[in-house]
């Protein structure tokens, strides 16, 4: 959607809520309660890219293309410095004879770039993503990033050699700097690793988050699932409120727990390391508020039966009345779905849909969906 005036871009993202919540959730009044919250910046707006080494070079995969990557010298919705940068890896990657990775073959070793920057802070994180299980330039690439990236960094390696189109791994090595970042939402500051989710959108954060906060006025026993680091938890917090927070991701829970002890927020925060649909099975308390905030695949039918049957215990059982749900995607194929299951199988009703740009200049919108029970 590049070539598309951004008021253009919003008008279509608006109609696609329009449409999904008139025909599937009647409840909003013909979408009248239909809200957008356009991005504040269009361009220099996200604080991570995972960029590809393929063959000869460094940038963005084709579209429809697994085995070819466009060269980038720029990248404006990133930041201006990325260009620059961008050309001292392919400058250190040729001083060291460092092959890029083929992806037909599974060979060559340099695999991903991922860049962090922490709009509001200056502080910053380069993930070298190679294909070994060991790496003898670690010195020269935590130089590398020192020198040439702005701001306070951190220079990271990680290692994966199997094969896969994927950037993640769990085993990396911090080489320069502290391998934390601090990002700033509002009044709050938290800490991330190098490779804990943040919203992507920097600019957007505070937006979602009140958001959030505002839809749950009143609600005293909060449940966070698909927590992360603990962001949403940390934001709503007040000294009435206690909320519990579940994440599977080790890096995301670690994270959470050690920003719990920094901050020492209001009201009683406590974050549990596991799965969601185990934690539900199990779970028994009564909460008035539940949120959501999976990945970008959505959530199983399984997770959304617990959480029906919690919420309607809590009604039935704490006379609590009405129950609040507030599910945020990012993923519009994955939202309807999830939409159409809600509304053939439960009695949740829409209150308000808000869509958050975080994604300009492409297909793909962040809802937050209110539901009451």
């Amino acid at each position: 959607m590049q070539d598309i005036e951004y008021s253009r871009q919003v008008e279509k993202k608006k109609n696609i809520l329009k449409l999904l919540s008139g025909k599937l959730l009647p409840g909003v009044d013909g979408g009248k309660k239909v809200h957008f919250i356009r991005s504040p910046k269009i361009y220099g707006f996200r604080n991570k890219m995972e960029f590809s080494f393929e063959g000869k070079d460094l940038g963005l995969h084709r579209r429809g293309r697994f085995d070819e990557v466009v060269n980038l010298t720029e990248c404006p919705v990133f930041s201006n410095w990325v260009g620059g940068f961008l050309k001292e890896v392919r400058a250190f990657a040729a001083r060291h004879s460092l092959p890029y990775y083929r992806r037909r073959e599974n060979k060559g070793l340099l695999r991903f770039l991922i860049l962090r920057e922490s709009k509001f802070t200056g502080e910053n994180t380069a993930i070298l993503v190679i294909n070994s299980e060991s790496f003898k330039y670690k010195k020269e690439w935590a130089d590398t990033v020192k020198r040439y990236m702005p701001g306070k960094s951190s220079a990271v390696i990680a290692y994966k050699s199997t094969p896969g189109d994927s950037a993640f791994t769990t085993r990396s090595e911090i080489v320069g700097g502290t391998g934390k970042m601090k990002v700033k939402i509002g009044k709050l500051f938290l800490e991330l690793s190098p490779y804990s989710f943040f919203q992507p959108n920097s600019y957007q954060v505070e937006n979602i988050y009140s958001l959030i906060n505002s839809k749950i006025d009143g609600a005293k026993n909060i449940l966070d699932l698909y927590t992360g680091i603990g962001s949403i938890s940390f934001y709503i917090a007040a000294a009435c409120r206690r909320i519990t927070g579940v994440e599977n991701s080790v890096s995301c829970i670690n994270d959470a727990k050690y920003n719990l002890q920094k901050i020492i927020p209001p009201g009683k925060i406590q974050f549990v390391a596991g799965k969601v649909r185990p934690f539900l099975a199990q779970c028994q308390k009564p909460y008035d508020c539940i949120i959501l905030d999976p990945p970008r695949g959505g959530i199983s039918y399984r997770v959304f039966k617990h959480i029906d049957r919690i919420s309607q215990e809590a009604f039935n059982l704490a006379k609590i009345n009405p129950v609040k749900i507030i599910y945020i995607s990012c993923s519009i194929k994955n939202f309807k779905k999830d939409l159409e299951y809600i509304s053939d199988n439960t009695e949740w009703k829409l209150k308000s849909l808000t869509g958050v740009d975080q994604f300009v200049h492409t297909p793909h919108l962040e809802s937050v969906a209110e539901f009451v029970v």
